[in-house]
């Protein structure tokens, strides 16, 4: 005779909650909805994450009156590994921890993904080739934004590996913009900026020379500003700056609630 073998109380345990984690999501795929679903990668900036989420359900609340179907991935990042982010240190442990993100907002039948983050963006084709929904592009977004408002001449300010990695020059290539960078040393306190924002240590005078590098850019001949890091508009108004503000935070958010309420894009 066979022995039958006995399960472990842990492992029985184990069992039951793997078991009804599948069910709940058998659920949700089945379960008849009003409204797309977002999901949202955030934890790359928090303060830019939790803003991006509190807009979005802002504006879809105020079109719709109701709570937009967001469902959230906080990543688990230190302050430490941010930094690094933000300075262009990344590597395969930052792309598989995004990658496992994407791939449970997938299984939570998210309709489309957004990363409100420009640096990671580095790994958009990687990331869209691996995920079943879309994934939206600030990059794009923004570009669309530029064509919208006739705009043929940009500033952009960003941390040094977006720069760097043309992220932006890319999609406004495209369509025929022409990118502004400031110079070197300034490119590099702009990076040191958008680390103080994420660590919530930024001081008046660091604005002030954002908004004087913007004076530059427009000297130079620039129609508008990207502010192609998230973390930016936090600090940096339309109000405040000499020229039209391209803010690519407001602009996913944008994107994200056209999407979510069925709205054609260009």
């Amino acid at each position: 005779m066979k022995r039958i073998k006995t399960i472990k109380p842990t492992e029985r345990i184990k069992i039951t909650r793997i078991m009804k984690q599948t069910k709940q999501i058998k659920q949700m795929k089945q379960m008849k909805r009003k409204h797309k679903r977002l999901g949202i990668i955030g934890g790359l900036g928090p303060e830019s994450s939790c803003s991006f989420c509190l807009n979005v359900n802002k504006q879809f609340r105020q079109i719709k009156n109701c709570q937009p179907d967001i469902v959230l991935e906080l990543l688990p990042i230190s302050a430490e590994a941010e930094k690094g982010i933000i300075n262009g240190d990344m590597g395969e442990e930052h792309f598989q921890l995004i990658t496992k993100a994407v791939k449970r907002l997938n299984k939570a039948d998210v309709d489309f993904i957004v990363i409100p983050c420009n640096t990671v963006h580095v790994f958009i084709d990687k990331l869209r080739a691996i995920s079943k929904k879309p994934i939206l592009s600030i990059m794009e977004e923004c570009a669309k934004e530029c064509l919208k408002n006739r705009i043929k001449k940009v500033g952009l300010l960003g941390s040094t590996k977006t720069v760097k990695e043309g992220l932006f020059d890319k999609e406004l290539k495209k369509i025929g913009v022409r990118v502004l960078l400031p110079d070197a040393k300034v490119q590099e306190r702009i990076t040191s900026i958008i680390i103080k924002i994420v660590h919530n240590h930024m001081k008046p005078e660091d604005k002030l020379f954002i908004l004087n590098v913007i004076k530059n850019l427009k000297k130079s001949g620039a129609e508008a500003v990207v502010l192609g890091c998230t973390e930016l508009p936090l600090f940096i108004k339309s109000e405040d700056s000499c020229l039209p503000v391209v803010s690519s935070l407001n602009v996913l958010e944008n994107a994200a609630v056209k999407l979510l309420l069925n709205v054609k894009t260009i």
